[in-house]
C-alpha cells in the first residue's frame, strides 16, 4: 500500500482538486506502472474509455486503485508459496478487478416521497446511497468495480467532523516576553504532575498524565505551559497551551467531546494520524468487502443459478460472508507484517501496544464504514425495527445494525481462532512480548471501548457545536472513565441480541449449508 500520502481537509481538497495527494513521487510512479500494466493486460484503455476523475495523474484514483490491488492480494500472501509457485488448500487467484469511479449524490426522501432541504434550501444528502459494486465478469474473467467518488468526500468530511476540526483559542504574549518553547524527558514531567497535584490542580495534573500517555518518544517532549484564563463567570480557570515562536503567542486545543470518552482520551495529540487510520482501514473494509463477493464464488452462483441467487436469504447470506471475509482480511493482514520483511516470519513488525491498538482500529473502522451514514433518527431501533425488516421481502442486504452483530461477533471468533493458533506456532511482537490470549483480549476490550466511547459521543458531535469556548475548556479537563452503556440498547449493534434478530440469523443458518456447498461446485478463488 501507498505510504506517504496527505489526507486533506474538504476546504484544502477543493483548492487541490484532489481529496488525497501522493507524496513521494517514486511511490506514485511505481503505482501508476503497476496499474496501467495490469490495465493493459486485461484490455482497460482509461483515457479511451473513463471520466475526468479516473486517470492515472489523478492521486485519488491511483490511491484507491493500488488499495483495491493490495486487498485483492491479501490472501495471495498467505495462501500461495512463491517458492513452490503453488496455492495452498485449493485456494486460487482472484480474478483482476478494475477500479471505476462515477459521481453520483442522492438527497434524503421524507415519509411522502419529497427530497428534503435544510434551513438554508439545500437537499440534505443521503449518505446510505454512496454505494458501490462489482459488476459481472467480462469475456475474460475480470471484473469492475464501480465506486462512487463521493464517498471520499462525505466520508471524510464525517471523521474530520467527529474527529478533528478542533478549534484552537490562542492567546497573545507581550513582546516584551521571553518565550521559547522547551522540551523535557517523561520523569520531567511526572515530576511536573507530582507538583501540581500537591498543590492542588488535580485536573490540570491529570490532563498533563493524559498529554504525557500519547506521547511517541518519551525522551524528547514538548511540555506545555500552564495559562491563565478568565472564565464567563469571572473566575479564573487554569489550562494547557502550547507556545508558538512565530505567533508570539500559545495556542490552547479545544478538545472535542469524543477525546473525553475512555476509548479515544489518549489518541487526542494523534487526531489527525487517527483520522487517517480510521479512513484508511474503513476504505478497505468497504473495497474489500465486495472483492470478497468475487472471492467467494458469489458471481458464479449468480451466472449459474440466477432465480435461486435471488431468493432474498440467499442474497443475505452472501452479504453476510462478504462481511466476515473482509473482516477476516483485515485482522489477518498484520499478521504478515514483520520485522524483516518475510510474510512468514515469527516476529511481528510492531510492538504489542501498538499492535492491539492497530486491530482495535480495524475492527472500530469496519464498524464505522458499516454504520457511519446512518443519523440520529435512523440509529434508533426497537423490536419493531427487526419485524418491518423480516417483513421486507425483496430486501438485498441486512439492515446495518444486524450486520454490525455479525461483523463484531465474527471479529471475536476469529480473535479465539488467532489466540489458537498461536498456541500451536508461536508469534512474537517486535519488543519480544508472546502473542497470547491475553493480547487478543485486549484487543476486543479496545476496539469495544472505541464503540462504545462513539455511540456515546455521536449525537453531541455530529451536531453543531453550540457550548461556548470557555464551556470546551472546561469540558477538556474531564475523561469521561466509563463509556459502556448500562443499557444495551444503547448500542446499535446489540440489537443482535434480542430474539427476533437471533431468529433472523438462525433462518439464514439453516439455509447456509445448502448455498455453501453451490458455491463450492461452480468455484470459490478464497476457499478457507
Amino acid at each position: 500500500m501507498l505510504q506517504n500520502v496527505m489526507i486533506w481537509t474538504q476546504e484544502k481538497a477543493n483548492d487541490i482538486g484532489s481529496m488525497i495527494e501522493l507524496l513521494n513521487s517514486t511511490e506514485k510512479e511505481n503505482a501508476i506502472r503497476r496499474l496501467k500494466t495490469n490495465d493493459a493486460k486485461w484490455g482497460f484503455d482509461l483515457e479511451r474509455e473513463y471520466s475526468f476523475r479516473n486517470r492515472y495523474d489523478n492521486d485519488d484514483y491511483i490511491f484507491v486503485a493500488d488499495m483495491l490491488e493490495d486487498v485483492r492480494n491479501i490472501h495471495k500472501t498467505i495462501y500461495y508459496n512463491p517458492y513452490e509457485k503453488t496455492w495452498i488448500r485449493d485456494n486460487r487467484e482472484i480474478p483482476y478487478i478494475h477500479l471505476e469511479f462515477y459521481e453520483q449524490l442522492i438527497a434524503t426522501k421524507g415519509d411522502n416521497g419529497e427530497l428534503l432541504k435544510d434551513e438554508n434550501d439545500v437537499y440534505i444528502l443521503d449518505d446510505k446511497k454512496i454505494n458501490m459494486g462489482v459488476k459481472p465478469p467480462l469475456k475474460n474473467g475480470t471484473h469492475v468495480l464501480t465506486f462512487n467518488y463521493y464517498w471520499l468526500q462525505r466520508y471524510l468530511v464525517f471523521l474530520q467532523k467527529i474527529f478533528d476540526c478542533n478549534e484552537e483559542l490562542v492567546l497573545q504574549i507581550p513582546e516584551t516576553v521571553s518565550h521559547e518553547p522547551h522540551y523535557g524527558t517523561k520523569e520531567d514531567i511526572l515530576k511536573l504532575i507530582s507538583n501540581l497535584n500537591r498543590l492542588g490542580l488535580k485536573a490540570q495534573a491529570q490532563s498533563l498524565r493524559l498529554y504525557l500517555n500519547s506521547s511517541y518518544d518519551p525522551q524528547y517532549i514538548l511540555i506545555p505551559d500552564l495559562c491563565f484564563l478568565e472564565s464567563l463567570n469571572e473566575k479564573q480557570q487554569i489550562v494547557w497551551g502550547f507556545p508558538s515562536n512565530e505567533k508570539h503567542s500559545v495556542s490552547i486545543p479545544l478538545k472535542k467531546g469524543i477525546y473525553n470518552t475512555s476509548g479515544f482520551a489518549a489518541l487526542f495529540s494523534e487526531r489527525t494520524t487517527l483520522i487517517s487510520e480510521l479512513f484508511i482501514n474503513s476504505l478497505k473494509m468497504v473495497l474489500a468487502h465486495e472483492v470478497a463477493h468475487v472471492a467467494r464464488g458469489h458471481w458464479n452462483l449468480r451466472i449459474k443459478e440466477p432465480e435461486y441467487s435471488q431468493q432474498r436469504n440467499v442474497m443475505m447470506n452472501c452479504e453476510i460472508q462478504a462481511d466476515h471475509t473482509a473482516m477476516r482480511w483485515l485482522l489477518n493482514e498484520l499478521l504478515y507484517d514483520t520485522v524483516d520483511g518475510n510474510p512468514y516470519s515469527p516476529i511481528l513488525a510492531y510492538t504489542r501496544e501498538t499492535l492491539i491498538k492497530l486491530w482495535a482500529i480495524r475492527i472500530f473502522s469496519a464498524y464505522l464504514s458499516l454504520s457511519w451514514g446512518f443519523r440520529e433518527d435512523d440509529r434508533v431501533w426497537d423490536i419493531q425495527t427487526i419485524e418491518e425488516f423480516r417483513a421486507k421481502r425483496d430486501a438485498t442486504h441486512p439492515i446495518y445494525q444486524f450486520r454490525l452483530f455479525c461483523v463484531l461477533n465474527h471479529a471475536m471468533d476469529h480473535l479465539n481462532h488467532m489466540a489458537n493458533e498461536c498456541r500451536k506456532a508461536p508469534l512474537l511482537t517486535a519488543d519480544n512480548t508472546r502473542i497470547d490470549d491475553n493480547l487478543f483480549d485486549a484487543v476486543l476490550k479496545k476496539a469495544l471501548d472505541m464503540i462504545y466511547s462513539f455511540e456515546a459521543s455521536f449525537r453531541v458531535d455530529w451536531n453543531e457545536d453550540e457550548r461556548t469556548t470557555i464551556q470546551k475548556l472546561s469540558d477538556s479537563l474531564r475523561i469521561e472513565k466509563q463509556s459502556q452503556p448500562k443499557d444495551i440498547k444503547d448500542v446499535p449493534f446489540m440489537i443482535g441480541y434480542m430474539n427476533q434478530a437471533k431468529k433472523e440469523l438462525e433462518e439464514y443458518e439453516r439455509q447456509w449449508p445448502e448455498i455453501l456447498s453451490k458455491l463450492k461446485e461452480y468455484g470459490m478463488y478464497f476457499v478457507c
